[in-house]
């Protein structure tokens, strides 16, 4: 039976973007996309001018296509088949060793995991297959059965949404916004969580500084997780 809009949950979601949070697959997932791309395209892609960090996997591609004059119609055409060939591509290439999981993040999802209040998922731009690769490859997978991906929705604006229906389809609770907290490493982490009325974490673990992450004023900042205890005061407090 559906839940009424009123009956919210106590439990706290809890969203971690991947690369560059949690993790960084130390260029393989850009090499893999980059071959996919260029596979498919049937020429050399440059990528200057187009920013990946923080952005969906289609969007990203859309954006390395109009770069390189690729025409809209074509490049729709195109798209289905080039995020097919990132994943086969990114299979093969994906080894443990090309993966690294950031200081303490191990110990942060675990303890995070075993608290009966907190829900854990994922809202992130990879694609579900590529993101489920990437932690499976850094033994995170198990920690989060749900999630919000890049294939579901091309702006990252719009995953929160998809995230929180999905946490209710896994827990049967309905979560208010307020207690929703994003965790990633980019401005549009922190854009997309307060679109939705969510808290938000960052960590500067990814391509961006502490000092420019502050710019944009999360409501709590951190150089890494390698002592989390601001961040559990911080959701013990939401």
């Amino acid at each position: 039976m559906a839940l009424s809009k009123t009956e919210f949950s106590v439990l706290k979601l809890i969203l971690f973007d991947i690369d560059g949070t949690l993790l960084t697959s130390i260029g393989t997932g850009r090499r893999a996309l980059m071959e996919a791309i260029q596979s498919v395209c049937g020429r050399s892609i440059a990528v200057d001018g187009v920013q990946f960090a923080g952005r969906t996997d289609p969007a990203i591609i859309r954006d390395l296509m109009a770069r390189n004059e690729i025409q809209s119609d074509e490049a729709e055409k195109l798209l289905p088949a080039v995020l097919e060939v990132y994943t086969s591509t990114l299979m093969n290439l994906l080894t443990p060793s090309s993966v690294r999981v950031y200081p303490g993040v191990m110990n942060l999802v675990r303890k995070l995991h075993s608290s009966e209040d907190l829900v854990l998922g994922l809202l992130t731009g990879n694609l579900r297959e590529t993101a489920y690769l990437k932690l499976h490859a850094a033994g995170l997978g198990s920690f989060f059965p749900f999630g919000a991906f890049g294939s579901d929705r091309e702006l990252r604006n719009d995953l929160p949404e998809v995230a929180a229906e999905r946490a209710t389809a896994t827990t049967g609770h309905i979560f208010a916004p307020h207690k929703t907290i994003v965790i990633g490493d980019t401005p549009l982490d922190f854009e997309c969580a307060r679109v939705h009325g969510a808290r938000c974490v960052g960590v500067s673990t990814g391509p961006y500084s502490r000092d420019e992450l502050a710019e944009h004023a999360p409501d709590l900042l951190m150089d890494d997780f390698s002592d989390p205890s601001e961040l559990y005061a911080f959701i013990r407090a939401c």
